[in-house]
């Protein structure tokens, strides 16, 4: 009986194949609507360069190579252990995967939409039913903040991607019981693999500490211990493998004499321009409003159900405890201009909101989940009317247009079996990091970004032997002590080491 019950029927078959391919239709359906090629694709903002470079190097050389330069920042702030950048890794595994088999930057959007494809896969194994992934299929690509993504570079479709499993693992937390043990496992196992693409997903397990202290006998403080312990060791891990960004709010208070003033400052200072409808892009303003009048919506129906029985608060509680530990880390530790808060938070509004829809019975009205998402939906639709076209263009277009940059690149040779690290690391002014043609980029490189108008400061505090990679590209007139130039190209300018 069980057997038939649980059978996929033929229609069902049909529709997840379906559901699944619709990432694919959708890049099609792009390079069909500009009349363009795989091929014309290309990366354009600096968080893409770095992903594909450190990816391609991955895909080369493996982990623990030691032919591959060095990723980094400034002159020497590059990982304690291997040579990848501040996103470590493991991120860069699905891509890297993709890269040796052909290490084209169109890879990077054939990864997104398997990244998808398996996901929403997941997902109708993990809820076993073929509606709900339809339904979510349908949300996620008509949610404005995950479109705006799904044709980069970027890893927030790898996000996106873990965010649809959680919100799937987290129906079983509080609606199935008689299996909490096994779901809690995979659960925590799920959120732990994606802290390894983002630290921040690891606020995701204060919904199962909360589900171990409601429904297991178990010590209180040793539970909060474990999951503690869990965190950190996490963090300290990634903490070996990441370099540090300089430029950032973490970089600039580990420089600072006056560490818990700083920390404070910037919090407040934060949280305050966070609420200023005058601070960011339309859109970015639109998303933190949102994700407040939905942490508050929650908060409300929290505190109405205290006094009810059942699962159906903790369930509210454990929302809560996402999307307001996220909140608090962007405040404190991060910054949210330049759509950076924006990419952090819109994943998060996203789980909260799918994962109350597909519940039921619904905590939450059906009226206000499905009003609530509606509103969400269409605010970030209306405001993108009006720049609907330099949307498509900021989003599609530029990566799909000819590209006019410096070849400086050519010059640059990867050397086999190099002594170390540096023999085959460029310095790269930030400056133009963006402005040069890296389709002449040979994988197996690495580079380090400096900024320029810090450097001459640099070299005046520290010995001549402080500048170690083989290369060095800059439009800077300035003199950099070892190097000789090699070669220009559109007033960016190539130096290498001189031997001794």
């Amino acid at each position: 009986m069980n057997y038939y019950k649980n059978k996929i029927s033929a229609s069902q078959i049909l529709l997840i194949l379906f559901i699944c391919a619709a990432p694919f239709f959708v890049l099609g359906g792009i390079f069909r609507s500009t009349g363009t090629q795989f091929s014309d694709f290309h990366i354009i903002n600096s968080d893409e360069i770095d992903y594909w470079a450190e990816s391609v190097s991955l895909a080369r050389n493996g982990l623990f190579s030691q032919s591959g330069g060095y990723f980094g920042y400034s002159l020497d702030k590059h990982a304690k252990l291997l040579n990848f950048g501040a996103h470590a890794p493991f991120n860069l595994i699905p891509f890297a995967i993709a890269y040796s088999i052909c290490n084209s930057q169109y890879m990077a959007l054939f990864t997104n939409a398997m990244l998808i494809s398996i996901s929403l896969l997941g997902f109708f194994f993990i809820t076993k039913s073929s509606k709900k992934t339809f339904f979510t299929l349908i949300l996620l690509f008509t949610f404005l903040p995950f479109s705006l993504y799904f044709f980069t570079g970027m890893i927030e479709t790898l996000i996106y991607a873990g965010v649809i499993l959680i919100a799937a693992f987290y129906e079983k937390l509080f609606k199935e019981p008689e299996n909490i043990a096994k779901s809690l496992r995979l659960y925590i196992l799920l959120v732990i693999v994606w802290s390894f693409f983002r630290l921040t997903m690891l606020c995701f397990l204060f919904p199962a500490l909360l589900v171990e202290i409601t429904t297991k006998k178990k010590n209180i403080l040793w539970v909060i211990c474990k999951y503690a312990l869990l965190i950190l060791g996490t963090t300290v891990f990634l903490w070996f493998l990441s370099a540090s960004f300089p430029w950032s709010f973490i970089g600039q208070w580990l420089r600072s004499s006056q560490k818990i003033n700083f920390f404070l400052r910037h919090g407040f200072s934060s949280a305050f321009r966070f609420l200023l409808p005058t601070i960011g892009d339309p859109l970015e303003v639109a998303l933190r409003y949102l994700y407040l009048a939905w942490s508050l919506t929650l908060l409300i129906k929290f505190l109405k159900s205290i006094k009810t029985e059942g699962n159906g608060k903790f369930y509210l509680l454990g929302h809560l405890l996402v999307l307001t530990s996220h909140l608090i880390f962007v405040f404190f530790f991060y910054d949210f201009d330049e759509l950076r808060g924006f990419r952090m938070l819109a994943p998060i509004l996203a789980f909260s909101l799918f994962a109350s829809l597909m519940n039921h019975p619904l905590p939450l009205s059906k009226k206000i989940s499905f009003g609530a998402s509606f509103f969400v939906w269409m605010v970030f639709i209306i405001l993108a009317i009006p720049q609907r076209d330099s949307l498509f263009k900021e989003t599609v277009l530029r990566r799909l247009e000819p590209i006019h940059k410096s070849e400086i690149f050519q010059s640059v040779k990867y050397t086999e079996n190099a002594h170390d690290r540096w023999e085959n690391t460029v310095y790269v002014d930030l400056f133009i990091y963006p402005d040069m043609n890296y389709a002449h980029f040979t994988p197996g490189l690495g580079m380090m970004v400096f900024r320029v108008d810090e450097l001459e400061g640099i070299l005046t505090e520290s010995p001549p032997d402080i500048l170690k990679a083989k290369y060095l590209i800059s439009s800077s007139d300035i003199f950099f002590p070892g190097y000789k130039k090699m070669a220009s190209d559109m007033d960016i300018s190539l130096y290498q080491k001189i031997k001794d």
